[in-house]
């Protein structure tokens, strides 16, 4: 498909285009405040691609050079891009393995998130497995920055994907040393039947709660 400005503004939330490729003459994607635009193809240009408009662009295949002056851009963990700048006031997050979603040179004035880093912290922490699990628990609306495998849906795989993956740890482990063990299970006894508590007292299915079935993980 080739198309010379891609424009997202419909009344839906989220947008998926699909196929081998789709050329943008212009450069210039917009995309609508609150609205998700994923794109499962090659974007092709012979201009840079420019972000525009303050909703979030999803790239899960490759696109060319991105400049993001506007919103959101996600890059899926199968997703690559050329060269990349970060404008001033935007968002980037790049849900792949570290240096493997910018082939060129990566210019940032905005802010660059680490896939799987909810919260915004530079690490990899408990506070983003409870976001993770807080977002499954409560939200039914598509949010790409959950989306650490890149299928479309945030689901039970993408909080296995951060637990498992790129925390490189199991269920269980409150203290994320790497090991369940004594030190896990005192988290637990000392938490046990609170409420209000996340994975580091405990609380490893994301209810809110430390009881028996987080023991039972």
């Amino acid at each position: 498909m080739t198309v010379s400005l891609l424009s997202i503004r419909g009344i839906q939330d989220d947008y998926l285009l699909s196929g081998s490729s789709l050329t943008v003459t212009s450069g210039i994607i917009e995309v609508l405040d609150g609205v998700t635009a994923s794109i499962d193809a090659s974007i092709i240009s012979p201009a840079r691609i420019t972000k525009v408009d303050p909703g979030t662009l999803h790239v899960i295949g490759s696109a060319p050079d991105v400049t993001v002056n506007a919103g959101t851009l996600v890059v899926a963990s199968t997703g690559t891009v050329q060269d990349l700048t970060i404008g001033v006031g935007t968002t980037t997050v790049l849900n792949g393995a570290a240096g493997t979603a910018v082939n060129g040179n990566l210019i940032n004035n905005g802010t660059l998130v680490v896939g799987g880093d909810l919260n915004g912290s530079g690490a990899l922490e408990a506070g983003d497995i409870d976001l993770m699990m807080g977002h499954l628990a409560t939200s039914a609306d598509y949010d790409a920055h959950y989306d650490l495998v890149p299928d479309g849906v945030v689901d039970q795989l993408d909080a296995d994907d951060l637990i498992l993956s790129r925390l490189g740890t199991r269920y269980g482990d409150a203290n994320l040393d790497g090991t369940v063990d004594g030190g896990d299970f005192n988290q637990w006894s000392q938490n046990r039947f609170h409420s209000g508590t996340g994975w580091s007292h405990a609380a490893f299915n994301g209810d809110g709660v430390t009881d028996v079935r987080d023991f039972n993980v």
